[in-house]
């Protein structure tokens, strides 16, 4: 099973190896943490296993699965060449049922420079797994005992017996779970989590003016805080954010947060929340950056969290989009409408923009079901 949407854009890791590399680390630690009842639903240990043999035939072929295969174990993992393959091999890979029209990774090395990855067409091309950065669609293999409930449509989808429960009028948003949507000053956001008794939400949409999304440079540079108080005329996200868009209405509903601004060069996704100090990368646990902004109310998605990809469909993507996580000197790292995580010029590059908001821990469900079609409406306390 394979998420609809990529979750995230992230470069793949120093080489082309899986196991290890940053993509490995954020399914099986970042992504996995998300994942409600996991140990009754997808299989684990060592009975998960993701086939990542080498592959460079523009049509894959059925990797081995003898001792000559290069099988990896892991709890969540994504796509080889030829199980992607098998999704269009009837038609044509445009029309495929997985190609979404953003760029994402598969989990199949080409040769030992390049990884391969889904182009926004669904054609299969590859990249640099450092300097490459693409969207990523966690995988996860459901035990053979679960039962399903639902239709199986986008409307009405599958869900699986043990999952949680839908969300009942006076609970307390935040103890919900990641990925449900929630509908504030009527607009749709998605939890990406919940950090000290706060539950963060980014946009499901791009801010728009009269229908016509919304482009303006990330700040007078890199870092995000700087231009709250000193824009004079609105030309930057951070004031624009918290001084024009934040509504009074809204503002009942959230609290600060903390908006990580550790820089992502072409190095671990974890560098936008470990600080520079860090020698435990390969856990999730890490001495936190202290380079965090907290006066304003709104902020962006970070590299590496969760939602910060571009969502929808691709092939009508109208904008590049900001994140809050510099690059390095002046640049910004960014989602461009491909899909792919990319670095922009913060003062002289105009992009769109998802917000992020922390909603108080008193705010409570008032109505909805918490899926795209039908998000949690809420109220503050009873």
């Amino acid at each position: 099973m394979i998420t609809q949407d990529a979750i995230t854009a992230i470069n793949w890791g120093e080489n082309t190896t899986y196991q290890g590399s940053w993509i490995y680390q954020w399914l099986n630690e970042d992504f996995k943490e998300t994942l409600y009842n996991k140990e009754n639903i997808i299989v684990q240990n060592e009975n998960a296993k993701w086939n990542a043999t080498a592959d460079e035939n523009s049509t894959p072929r059925k990797p081995p699965t003898d001792t000559s295969a290069t099988i990896v174990k892991g709890d969540v993992g994504t796509l080889n060449a030829y199980e992607y393959y098998q999704s269009y091999k009837n038609t044509s890979s445009r029309n495929g049922y997985l190609n979404i029209g953003y760029s994402w990774w598969l989990i199949t090395p080409d040769t030992d420079l390049n990884v391969r990855l889904v182009g926004i067409n669904g054609y299969l091309e590859n990249s640099s797994p450092s300097t490459g950065a693409e969207g990523v669609r966690p995988s996860v293999i459901l035990k053979s005992d679960i039962e399903l409930i639902g239709h199986g449509t986008r409307s009405n989808p599958y869900t699986i017996k043990g999952d949680i429960a839908t969300g009942t009028e006076g609970e307390s948003i935040n103890t919900r779970i990641s990925g449900e949507y929630v509908k504030v000053d009527e607009k749709v956001y998605r939890i990406v989590g919940i950090e000290n008794g706060t539950t963060k939400l980014t946009s499901v949409d791009y801010v728009k003016d009269g229908g016509t999304v919304l482009t303006k440079n990330f700040g007078s540079d890199s870092n995000w805080g700087t231009s709250v108080t000193n824009d004079s005329d609105g030309q930057y996200w951070s004031h624009y954010l918290n001084k024009t868009w934040l509504t009074e209405n809204l503002k009942q509903y959230i609290t600060n947060g903390t908006y990580y601004l550790g820089s992502v060069s072409y190095t671990s996704y974890k560098n936008s929340i470990c600080s520079a100090r860090n020698t435990k990368e390969t856990t999730k646990d890490c001495e936190k950056t202290t380079s965090t902004w907290t006066e304003g109310l709104v902020g962006l998605p970070r590299v590496g969290e969760m939602f910060s990809a571009q969502l929808g469909s691709g092939y009508s993507s109208s904008s590049d989009i900001w994140l809050i996580t510099p690059f390095s000197g002046s640049y910004v790292r960014g989602v461009n409408s491909t899909g792919n995580l990319y670095d922009f010029s913060a003062s002289s590059e105009a992009n769109g923009a998802r917000p992020s908001i922390n909603l108080k821990s008193e705010v409570k469900i008032a109505g909805g079901s918490g899926t795209e079609s039908s998000p949690y409406e809420v109220k503050i306390g009873n």
